[in-house]
C-alpha cells in the first residue's frame, strides 16, 4: 500500500488525483513493462501545479453562472460619463479619464463586456426565405460574416422540372 503524504503541505491534495494515485499500483500490476509510463503518471498526479489548477478549476465551476455583471450596458454608461465630464478638462484627472475612455482598446473592451454580459455570442443571421411556389426549388445561401454583421449574401436558385 503506497503512502500518500502531501509533498507540499500548504497545497490541498485533490481528492480525484489522490484516488488515481491509489489506483496506480493496480494499474502497474495489470500492465507489466509499463513502468516508465506509470512512473510518469505518478509524478504528474503528485505535481503541485496540477493540484492548484484542479482546485482553481473546481472553484471556477462552482461559481460559474452565479456571477453576473452589475450592468450589461457598459458602453452607454461610459458614453454618459464621457459626455458629463468632457467640459471639465482643467482637472488633470478628468483629462486622464477622457483619454482612457476615448481609446479604441477601452471601447472594444467595454463592447466585449456588454456582449458577454448579454450572452450574445452567435452572429445574427436572417432567416432563410421559404418559397411557396409549386416547382421544387433548391436554394443555396452563402454568407460572409465579420464582426457579427453579414457582409455578403449570395443566393442561387436551382429550379427542377417535374
Amino acid at each position: 500500500m503506497p503512502v500518500n503524504l502531501p509533498l507540499f503541505p500548504h497545497v490541498k491534495i485533490d481528492t480525484d488525483a489522490q484516488k488515481l494515485l491509489v489506483a496506480l499500483p493496480t494499474l502497474e500490476s495489470r500492465l507489466p513493462n509499463k513502468e516508465p509510463e506509470i512512473h510518469y503518471l505518478r509524478r504528474f498526479l503528485r505535481n503541485r501545479n496540477l493540484h492548484i489548477i484542479l482546485r482553481i478549476y473546481r472553484q471556477f465551476r462552482a461559481h460559474q453562472g452565479s456571477k453576473r455583471p452589475a450592468a450589461d450596458f457598459a458602453v452607454s454608461q461610459a458614453a454618459d460619463v464621457y459626455c458629463e465630464i468632457r467640459y471639465r478638462i482643467e482637472d488633470p484627472n478628468v483629462r486622464e479619464l477622457l483619454g482612457i475612455l476615448s481609446k479604441p482598446h477601452m471601447q472594444a473592451l467595454l463592447f466585449s463586456h456588454d456582449k458577454i454580459a448579454c450572452e450574445d455570442y452567435e452572429p445574427r443571421i436572417d432567416p432563410i426565405p421559404c418559397g411557396t411556389g409549386e416547382d421544387e426549388t433548391i436554394i443555396k445561401i452563402v454568407r460572409l460574416i465579420k464582426n457579427n454583421e453579414p457582409l455578403v449574401s449570395i443566393i442561387k436558385d436551382l429550379f427542377f422540372e417535374k
